[in-house]
């Protein structure tokens, strides 16, 4: 946005910054995703538990991490690092071939569920605030604005639907 390459931008996370608008579009669930091969049998999993797996982390000062980190932290806990992942796809066929947990979009974990490769871990859920930023110098021009309306309109639950979106 700064470098003037796009006008506008999704991001996960808070944003401050004054030179900066943005539109709060959701509130995206993540969780924690354990393997199948990981996750035993149904005993129940406490958070020293799932911290001492191998962990699939995602490098960029990824939100999710973040927030994941700073809870874990609060608990004394660090997590068991395996693997550093680039992007949500390598993490996702990391976690499909077994190599770690994972923090994972609901979106991108639930086809894992229910093809019985993984399971979320049910006390690991958190949301993370997606929202579409411009440079506030910019915020009306008529491009800028026409697409952001358009998105905004995207984005909007149907008419009495509470459930929020998470992909379009």
């Amino acid at each position: 946005l700064r470098l003037g390459e796009v006008d506008l931008a999704f991001f996960y996370g808070d944003a401050a910054d004054a030179d900066l608008q943005h539109l709060l579009l959701a509130r995206v669930r993540v969780g924690i995703v354990i393997p199948a091969r990981l996750a035993g049998g149904t005993g129940r999993l406490g958070w020293p538990e799932v911290a001492e797996l191998p962990w699939i982390w995602a490098g960029n000062d990824s939100p999710f991490y973040t927030a994941l980190l700073e809870s874990l932290e609060r608990r004394r806990l660090l997590p068991n690092l395996a693997v550093t992942a680039s992007d949500e796809q390598i993490v996702r066929e990391l976690v499909r071939d077994g190599q770690g947990v994972a923090l994972m979009r609901e979106d991108e974990a639930r086809p894992l569920v229910e093809a019985a490769e993984a399971r979320i871990w049910e006390e690991g859920w958190m949301t993370i605030p997606l929202s579409l930023a411009w440079l506030a110098k910019n915020g009306e021009k008529r491009p800028v604005r026409a697409v952001r309306e358009a998105i905004r309109h995207l984005w909007q639950p149907p008419l009495g639907e509470t459930q929020e979106k998470y992909w379009l």
